[in-house]
């Protein structure tokens, strides 16, 4: 994936990012979690859903790819093609339906991830508008440089175009897809931890509680 080298925090951002549309990428059972529902998932005693939704609190308008859950917030469902078509083909069907310029992209396992450092994703690919080899998406990376973009904030357009190359998304790499757009990336090692198994699950549980 091409992409700058990661910086360091910018500090001189405002606290209040522009508008921008939000999608939830939350798929149903995982093998790994012994076929349990992510989203369901508690973290901390809450639920992965409620955090992510939190997460992106600050948007116009959210709309979540996966089987409808019950959430206390407004959000709007949708469905890739096929169910369990994989993150393309669930990115593809959330596209679909938002029309912002600016588009957070979050995955539902990702329970430290929080509002600020989302709002601040979506201010720096704002602020760099007018640059001449303007980032068509921020992401967060860990400090050994993996990649995450599911936690991440894109051109809505550029992101469309690069979906829409292909006839069908099913088990597409998401690296593969994402390769063309020019990233830039903001080293957040906890803010990457995902929970794809139980052990993942008690990591973020300890993580949290030492925070509290």
């Amino acid at each position: 994936m091409t992409g700058v080298t990661p910086e360091p925090p910018d500090s001189s951002l405002g606290s209040r990012p522009p508008s921008y549309d939000a999608i939830v990428l939350a798929g149903a059972g995982s093998r790994r979690l012994s076929g349990q529902d992510k989203a369901e998932v508690l973290v901390g005693g809450r639920r992965l859903i409620d955090r992510t939704l939190e997460a992106v609190s600050g948007a116009d308008r959210t709309v979540v790819v996966g089987p409808q859950r019950p959430v206390t917030c407004a959000v709007e469902w949708a469905s890739e093609s096929p169910p369990g078509g994989g993150p393309a083909a669930a990115l593809m069907a959330g596209i679909r339906c938002v029309s912002s310029e600016l588009v957070a992209i979050v995955a539902v396992d990702l329970p430290l991830l929080d509002a600020p450092l989302v709002s601040r994703l979506v201010g720096e690919l704002a602020r760099d508008t007018g640059a001449a080899a303007r980032p068509e998406g921020v992401i967060l990376c860990d400090a050994s440089g993996r990649d995450q973009p599911l936690a991440g904030a894109y051109l809505g357009p550029r992101l469309r175009a690069v979906l829409e190359r292909y006839e069908a998304l099913a088990g597409v790499s998401l690296k593969e897809v994402l390769g063309p757009l020019r990233l830039k990336r903001v080293t957040e090692t906890d803010a990457t931890f995902d929970c794809d198994t139980w052990a993942d699950v008690e990591a973020a549980e300890a993580k949290i509680s030492r925070e509290r």
